[in-house]
């Protein structure tokens, strides 16, 4: 399989391992992925720079006993001083599909090596997939694939896109977002 899975950093497993502990949630035998976890500022798709891919952490899945999901992020805010996050819910159950999914696509089927990296556009409320091709980078590579799985924009859910496609919808919705008034609504005549 031409799918690589990258092995977190020791002290990142160890700090999720303990917030695990202290959450009562699933132990170390429990993880199933461990994916780099990336984020694009939504101001990033507002010019014609590159976009800037910025490295937000690690994202983790696992199941415990009984077959719950859980979710577990490790954010490297400074050297070796980490956050971590524990969540549950229908959205990681969707991250777990969407993991075994992204397997079974054609390029992750390909002659060509991937890294399986998460991706975020929050503002956009995105999270997909990032199939990353060599160069194993932080850049861009003209044969990346992004597989979205959580968003409320039905043309991305579950779309096999390339990344400088994904990228020209993105900005598409990020001027549509920057237009939008997200002023409170207030009454009128009183």
């Amino acid at each position: 399989m031409a799918l690589e899975q990258l092995s977190p950093p020791e002290s990142v497993q160890t700090a999720l391992l303990e917030s695990l502990k202290e959450s009562g949630g699933p132990d170390e035998k429990s993880i199933r992925y461990a994916h780099p976890l990336y984020y694009i500022p939504a101001e990033s798709l507002l010019t014609d720079a590159p976009v800037l891919f910025k490295v937000a952490g690690w994202q983790f899945l696992a199941r415990d006993v009984n077959g719950k999901a859980f979710a577990g992020e490790v954010s490297n805010t400074r050297a070796l001083d980490y956050e971590t996050a524990i969540v549950q819910g229908s959205a990681v159950e969707e991250a777990f599909k969407a993991s075994e999914e992204v397997k079974g696509l054609p390029p992750a089927q390909s002659n060509v090596s991937y890294q399986l990296r998460t991706l975020r556009i929050p503002a956009l409320r995105i999270e997909a997939f990032w199939l990353k091709a060599g160069p194993f980078d932080d850049g861009v590579g003209d044969a990346d694939i992004v597989y979205p799985y959580l968003t409320f924009q039905e043309k991305l859910k579950k779309a096999v896109l390339g990344m400088s496609d994904f990228l020209e919808i993105a900005r598409g919705l990020a001027e549509i977002e920057a237009r939008a008034d997200s002023a409170p609504l207030r009454k009128s005549g009183r």
